[in-house]
């Protein structure tokens, strides 16, 4: 998913939901267009550099533990609060 198809998904969602509505999903969707971007790359990544190398570097990329990334890119495992209720 690129960066213009992200804007547009939520220019829409702006467009048929009121302000208010809007800004209490707007971390969520944030967080899940992160977590969508760390996948991909992990993937890529995996090939390349192995599971391990990747995880430490998109723990430094993305300013995360290594176990919230682990726990991204494997859907399993200790569950973390990203502050969004």
């Amino acid at each position: 998913m690129t960066r213009e198809s992200i804007e547009k998904i939520k220019s829409d969602l702006r467009k048929k939901l009121s302000p208010q509505e809007f800004r209490a999903i707007e971390p969520k969707l944030n967080l899940m267009m992160r977590n969508r971007a760390i996948r991909k790359e992990f993937r890529i990544l995996k090939k390349r550099i192995g599971s391990m190398s990747a995880i430490r570097l998109l723990a430094k990329k993305f300013f995360l533990s290594e176990d919230h990334i682990d726990s991204i890119v494997y859907n399993k495992g200790k569950r973390f609060d990203d502050g969004v209720d």
